[in-house]
């Protein structure tokens, strides 16, 4: 089997057995009754092994139909209501049994150790894997539950499995012990879609963060990229060419990505399926015109908050990079009868443009029109129409060069960046800054900026922390960040709950001749803009109908509960996380 098929993250482990096995081997006995020895005895049977442990783990850092970034204040969501609205109790289940993923990688590290059929290289290359698999797969779970049960071996049968809760500080601590010997044997390069070095040193940056450990994070990042040298990856010019076209697998900045080509991947696996429009006037009301070229069968069920939108600063007639607007742009023109869309949209951080569909984009070689009587007007359509709801799509993750798609979805190559460069530059920062060095973090917070946003550079420690916070959302967008980041700075700054959490999400309404605009809240409240022009604007409430209740969180959502019938099943869970 070729190599690039081989180590794709989500290849399932049977057509790996069924491609890889030597035909001696298929002489000896049915697939069905291969034998651990039989798999732990061949180096294309571990190869297989492997794969299926990367098919298991890797998926939970991509995309899926519901995930945490429908939880944060980037996104309102068809989704996820039932968390942003903090309606669950201890009956809830965030995903709290993985465990069979950690049996798996406890298994191959166990045989891994006694292998014989492994040169010594390749040995550590694989137990590297394996333990760098097993604390990706804990993060995930410590994220969400601080304290789980640590199994760092291959239990027995006879055993029950009903261990106490290991405290988050010493799973931060076994995490860490595992990548550091991910770094340090895993291989320098790799092929596409399986760890090397970079992948295993950035994700202990990563959890470093995440346990405010920021000394060491310093001592990490700074290794990584003052010594290390980024081990030959860069930040990539091209910011729109990381997540927007197939060619982004290949950017200097992903570091590790998860991949499939299209002879086994299909659009509606992938983000763009479920954040693309319905776009080929099904269901159109009558005064709708629909003057979207493509013809695109996509489900959005997802739409980014003006909140976010408003996060990409606009470069002034001054040179300096302002919200929007308070810029001397906007206020000059904003009521000289020119098309509101023509100044809110221009001169922004160029990550905007790469990351939003907005009114007036260019999307996939057509004119996007988000107000009446255009096809994507919120207050025309419900949401099963799949339109734009708050007055934005997404940009980021949805291919330049995608045709016209229909039912059945159709083959789709797709690429999901894990682990960026971009983001050690960033994490480094943010440990400079809490620990009073915010002078040496300007330059790692210039290099997205500067080179991504291509705005100026900051020279001032002034509001750095808050400066900081903007450039990471506008970098990170949609990448499974901002909500654990709210999380982390909450605790950092002992704060009892997410202010940003605390509010209804927001969306715009663009007068037809594009001349004004309101922004409100998904509930119909008034939040800036024209005053008049509001009141004008039937369908104040998003999809037309009755009021959400608000987000809420409060100080028990740092974790989610530990399942109820968790905790009956084995009582040494106990004590549950407070507040639930």
């Amino acid at each position: 089997m070729k190599n690039k098929i081989k180590y794709i993250a989500f290849l399932a482990f049977s057509i790996i057995i069924v491609a890889g096995c030597q035909d001696d081997l298929l002489d000896k006995k049915p697939l069905d009754k291969i034998s651990s020895a039989d798999v732990w005895g061949s180096k294309g049977l571990i190869d297989g092994y492997m794969a299926d442990v990367y098919a298991q783990v890797i998926p939970m850092y991509t995309f899926n139909f519901q995930s945490e970034d429908d939880w944060s204040d980037d996104i309102h969501s068809d989704f996820n209501r039932s968390v942003t609205q903090e309606v669950i109790d201890d009956s809830y289940n965030a995903g709290w049994n993985q465990y069979g993923k950690i049996r798996l990688c406890n298994q191959a590290i166990t045989e891994l150790e006694k292998s014989e059929v492994l040169s010594e290289q390749e040995q550590k290359e694989s137990l590297a894997e394996a333990k760098m698999l097993r604390a990706m797969t804990y993060f995930w779970m410590v994220r969400r539950f601080g304290g789980v049960m640590k199994v760092d071996r291959v239990l027995e049968p006879t055993e029950d499995m009903k261990l106490p809760r290991t405290s988050e500080s010493e799973m931060i601590d076994f995490m860490v012990e595992d990548l550091k010997y991910a770094k340090d044997n895993l291989p320098q390069t790799s092929p596409k879609g399986r760890l090397n070095r970079a992948a295993a040193h950035a994700f202990l940056v990563r959890v470093l963060l995440h346990g405010l450990r920021y000394n060491e994070v310093i001592t990490e990042a700074n290794d990584f990229i003052n010594v290390k040298e980024n081990y030959g990856y860069a930040i990539d010019p091209d910011f729109n060419g990381i997540h927007n076209n197939f060619g982004g697998v290949n950017s200097s900045d992903n570091i590790f990505v998860r991949y499939g080509d299209s002879d086994g991947l299909h659009m509606e696996n992938t983000p763009m399926q479920y954040r693309l429009p319905l776009a080929n006037g099904e269901n159109d009301k009558p005064e709708t015109i629909n003057d979207y070229e493509p013809s695109y069968y996509g489900w959005a069920m997802q739409y980014p908050t003006q909140d976010l939108a408003d996060a990409f600063l606009m470069i002034d007639d001054d040179g300096v990079a302002k919200k929007w607007w308070e810029t001397n742009l906007w206020q000059q023109h904003k009521d000289d009868g020119e098309m509101a869309t023509a100044w809110m949209y221009k001169n922004r951080d160029n990550r905007f443009y790469a990351t939003l569909i907005y009114d007036g984009a260019i999307y996939s070689g057509d004119t996007i029109n988000i107000r009446p009587p255009y096809w994507a007007h919120r207050s025309q359509m419900t949401r099963n129409l799949h339109r734009a709801m708050t007055g934005y799509l997404f940009r980021k993750g949805m291919y330049d060069d995608l045709a016209n798609f229909g039912w059945p979805p159709r083959p789709q190559e797709y690429h999901w960046p894990l682990i960026r460069v971009s983001e050690v530059y960033l994490n480094y920062a943010e440990a400079l800054i809490r620990t009073g060095k915010e002078g040496d973090a300007l330059p790692y917070i210039n290099a997205t900026r500067t080179i991504h946003g291509q705005l100026p550079e900051v020279t001032s420690i002034a509001n750095i922390l808050e400066v900081y916070k903007n450039e990471r959302r506008c970098e990170l967008a949609f990448e499974l960040h901002r909500y654990w980041d709210l999380i982390r700075w909450a605790k950092a700054e002992n704060l009892n709950t997410v202010p940003e959490l605390n509010v209804e999400p927001t969306y715009i309404d663009i007068s037809s001749d594009g001349s004004t605009y309101a922004v409100l809240t998904v509930n119909g409240d008034f939040v800036s803009g024209d005053q008049d022009f509001y009141n004008t604007i039937e369908n104040k409430v998003y999809n037309n109908g009755g009021v959400f209740a608000p987000r809420v969180f409060t100080q028990k959502r740092f974790y989610f509960p530990v399942p109820r019938s968790e905790m009956q099943e084995n009582p040494n869970l106990a004590p549950q996380n407070p507040g639930w």
